[in-house]
This record gives C-alpha cells, structure tokens and sequence, in this order.
C-alpha cells in the first residue's frame, strides 16, 4: 500500500484515466489468500455464481484511475486516526464483521481485530467483533454463513 500510494499520488491531480498499473498494484493481490482462483474476482466469496455475477455488471471490476486510488488511500490513511477512532457518542454500539480470508480484514481478520481493539482503546463501550472462519469479503454473500451473519445483524440491530 506504500507504494501504491507514492505511485498514485504523482498522477493524482486531475488524473482520470483508467491505469492498469496502479490498478494491478493494489487489487492484483486481492486473490493471494485464497490459494488456486478461477478469476481476479474469487477473493469475494465462495459462491460461484454472486462472482459471476459480479464480473457480469458493467459497474463492478472495472479499472479505477490513479485519482481513484489516491484518494482511497487518503480515506484509508484518515480512518486509522485517533480523531477516527473517538466517537463522541461513547455509547454507540460498533459491529464489525469480517471473513478470515477477506484480503480487506487482514490475515486472519487481524486488521478488523484491530480495528474492534482501536475503538475500545478510545472509549467506546460497546464494541463487537465477529471473524467468519475460511470466509471471504462478502459475508453476506457466503452460502456457509449468510443466514447466521443476517440473524447476527438482526440480534444486534433490535438489541441495540
């Protein structure tokens, strides 16, 4: 991500071509927890058929330009803040969720860990943290979880 920072900064201003480099810098590895893929997408979940679809939508997997990247690592930057992490409601219950093997959350979902732990460091007193084992990117997407991880969301959501 350093790099793919530096790299997208020096085309940032007004640059917003497709870049295919810059591109393949950050989502190329989205595949490299997952073992032997069948597309660039597999990294989304186990079900064959929600990648299909998603390599079939004409607004999905496109080539982002350097700009596009720029900024995502700028709102990447910004939300691993303190002034991120400080809620001024202390109360707010958090949720996060995340698969083991979402390239999104870390190896073994340490990032999303991480994040959970971030919030309680900074005072928030409700924080709750669920890693889906030999889950992918899209939860709600995975056949193996999908109903518990919605029946989780519901318990939270009418607890809270």
């Amino acid at each position: 991500p350093a790099l793919v920072h530096m790299i997208a900064s020096l085309f940032r201003k007004n640059n917003k071509k497709p870049s295919k480099f810059v591109h393949s810098l950050l989502f190329g590895t989205l595949n490299s927890r997952i073992g032997k893929t069948k597309t660039p997408s597999d990294f989304i979940c186990t079900d064959r058929s929600v990648i299909q679809r998603y390599l079939d939508d004409p607004l999905c997997g496109y080539v982002v330009s350097a700009e596009y990247i720029a900024e995502m690592m700028w709102a990447t930057r910004k939300s691993c803040t303190e002034e991120y992490y400080s809620l001024k409601d202390k109360k707010k219950p958090i949720f996060i969720f995340a698969g083991e093997l979402d390239p999104c959350a870390g190896k073994g979902g340490k990032a999303s860990e991480k994040t959970a732990d971030n919030y309680k460091k900074y005072g928030q007193e409700s924080v709750l943290s669920v890693i889906f084992p030999e889950m992918r990117h899209e939860i709600l997407n995975e056949p193996a979880v999908k109903s518990e991880a919605f029946q989780m969301i519901k318990e939270f959501v009418v607890k809270n």
